[in-house]
């Protein structure tokens, strides 16, 4: 089975602002049936768009993706990343943390731009 391509916020991000190097690969990665995305990637975009016109294209891109949501064992991964992290004093943003869980749970990979943050988490796949 084909792994799941998951988009973070920064890459639809750029899509919407037709900037940036994430416009290339969300047009490349749309094209895939194994394009993903989670609840917390649609929480941050929501809750970061104010204009309403941009809000529903946001909507519209989302239904094209299949979206993934915590489950008790993305909570216990996410549990353990942050632990892991906190130890070594590399600590990163706690919704970064929950996306990684979810991705690493479906064995899926992670798109974004943002890798200093995510090389750090075991086990988490980048493209």
């Amino acid at each position: 089975m084909a792994h799941s391509y998951f988009l973070d916020t920064d890459i639809i991000i750029d899509k919407l602002r037709g900037s940036g190097a994430g416009v290339a690969v969300f047009d490349e990665l749309i094209k895939i049936p194994t394009i993903a995305t989670t609840m917390i990637t649609r929480f941050e975009l929501l809750c970061g768009e104010s204009n309403p016109q941009k809000t529903k294209i946001i909507l519209g891109w989302l239904e094209l993706f299949t979206i993934h949501t915590l489950t008790g064992q993305s909570v216990a991964i996410a549990a353990t990343i942050y632990k892991n992290l906190k130890s070594k004093g590399q600590l990163i943003g706690v919704a970064d943390i929950l996306l990684a869980s979810i991705v690493i749970e479906v064995d899926g990979i992670l798109v974004t731009k943002n890798r200093n943050d995510f090389e750090r988490i075991e086990g988490l796949r980048l493209f």
